[in-house]
Order: structure tokens, then C-alpha cells, then sequence
């Protein structure tokens, strides 16, 4: 077997392990994204208080319309983006939480 062939079959390998990784990772984000998604339906109003609009009629069209869009949503849009890893998700929520607090 040649130096080229190993490579090859090296690179082979490396993009088997990375294609079933990103499977696995979309596949474990979907659930976590479809469970989130039927708890914030019965979930009790969490909009403070507003002056221009009653804030349960919005949570209610919110809620609504994310009952209504969610079969149009991509199952598996992370996987055309393998660089965005479960952990740098992560980082980036933890980041969010602590620009929005």
C-alpha cells in the first residue's frame, strides 16, 4: 500500500467519524429542541408587565405561532454546519445569558 493510499483511507476514516458524530449531535440537539419546544407550550407566562400590550394575549401568539411553524423547521440544519459543535453551542448560550443578565 502506498504512502498516498493510507492518507487516503486515513482521511476516509476521519470523515466517517466526523459525519457520525455530527449525526449523532444533530440528532441529540433535535430532542433537546423538541422537548424544550413542548414544555414552553404549557408553560405559564414568563413576559414582565407592558404598558402597550397585554403580555399572556402575546406569550399566547408566540406560543401559537411556534405551534404552527414547527413542522416547517429543518431537523437537521446543524448538520450543514459541522464547525458548530454541541460544545461551542453551548459556550455560545452561557455567553448569552451573561451579555443579557
Amino acid at each position: 500500500m502506498s504512502h498516498d493510499e493510507t492518507l487516503q483511507e486515513i482521511n476516509d476514516a476521519l470523515a466517517k467519524a466526523r459525519l457520525k458524530e455530527m449525526q449523532e449531535d444533530a440528532e441529540s440537539s433535535f430532542t433537546i429542541y423538541a422537548s424544550n419546544m413542548s414544555l414552553s407550550f404549557g408553560r405559564r407566562n414568563p413576559l414582565p408587565p407592558t404598558y402597550f400590550a397585554d403580555s399572556s394575549e402575546v406569550w399566547s401568539a408566540m406560543a401559537e405561532k411556534d405551534r404552527r411553524c414547527a413542522g416547517l423547521r429543518d431537523a437537521n440544519y446543524l448538520s450543514r454546519h459541522p464547525e458548530l459543535t454541541a460544545r461551542m453551542r453551548a459556550i455560545l448560550i452561557d455567553w448569552l445569558n451573561e451579555v443579557y443578565l
